[in-house]
């Protein structure tokens, strides 16, 4: 018989970005991490000067495992982003792809 090996399971986030927005306006991401779980924390990064870097003060999941982060880009260009869902005693932390969004 074959050790038991524990397994590691993550979080996913399944998300909507906008694919474009105007400068100065606010940028609505929603999505849903999955299990869903209410009070999971949720981070907003963005990938500026060779790193990722945390972005405003993020957003919680609902009982649904649902979540909106508001964010606002002042400088027009094509901006990268991410999102994490921090892990807890039975799930490791999650990311999203990476998704741009036109600023114009």
């Amino acid at each position: 018989q074959s050790a038991e090996l524990p397994i590691q399971v993550s979080r996913r986030i399944s998300l909507n970005p906008p694919a474009s927005a105007p400068v100065g306006t606010r940028l609505a991401i929603s999505g849903i991490v999955q299990p869903h779980q209410s009070g999971i924390a949720i981070s907003l990064e963005r990938f500026t000067q060779g790193a990722w870097r945390a972005v405003g003060p993020g957003g919680v999941t609902d009982g649904s495992g649902a979540f909106t982060i508001l964010t606002t880009e002042n400088t027009p260009g094509v901006v990268r982003f991410r999102l994490n869902a921090v892990g807890d005693s039975s799930l490791i932390a999650g990311q999203s792809p990476i998704f741009t969004v036109i600023i114009y």
